[in-house]
């Protein structure tokens, strides 16, 4: 059952919040993030066979992901996953030698969408150019089982393309969310 807000004559729906309450996003471990494109435009390639191509805003994407360590050295990337509307990966803040303040996941998200905004825009020379979502999704990472389930669940995403609720070329159920699934069975 979809539920709206009451803002704008009820017709907004609620987002789904899965934020832990009172949780701290600085605090050191793993993470799990999924962030969307703007309306789920297929912007980053495609699948082609069971692998994922990606264009040239795919490639943007991924160089600005790599980055994140450069500018969070308290951060570690791990897997990474790159579909055409949406990214799922990985990654761990971490205790770093000689780090004096911490920053949170959405923090380091948020830079992280801003540069690949800015790049992408660049490129296609369109400085308004919506590129993300508002939000994003991120699950803590408790333990190694649930971390096992995670990196299958991105490796093996391409595979799953023709599924998928991000893919605009396919009519799914919008009441379950498989990913989301998937956590709540290695919580």
């Amino acid at each position: 059952m979809q539920h709206y807000s009451q803002e704008l004559g009820g017709m907004t729906p609620l987002r789904r919040h899965v934020r832990l309450s009172g949780f701290d996003y600085s605090t050191p471990g793993g993470y799990f993030v999924t962030i969307c494109s703007t309306s789920f435009r297929c912007l980053f390639g495609k699948i082609v066979g069971s692998s994922m191509q990606l264009n040239k805003l795919g490639a943007l994407v991924r160089e600005s992901w790599e980055e994140i360590p450069l500018h969070y050295p308290e951060v570690t990337l791990d897997t990474l996953q790159i579909m055409p509307s949406h990214l799922h990966a990985t990654l761990y803040l971490e205790e770093a030698p000689g780090i004096t303040s911490r920053h949170s996941l959405g923090t380091i998200v948020g830079s992280f969408k801003a540069a690949a905004s800015k790049r992408i825009r660049a490129e296609i020379r369109d400085p308004g150019f919506p590129v993300w979502q508002t939000n994003y999704y991120e699950h803590v990472i408790r333990n190694e089982e649930s971390l096992v389930r995670i990196r299958d669940y991105i490796l093996n995403n391409p595979l799953k393309w023709e599924l998928d609720r991000y893919n605009p070329h396919v009519k799914v159920d919008t009441e379950g969310d498989d990913w989301l699934d998937l956590l709540e069975q290695s919580s």
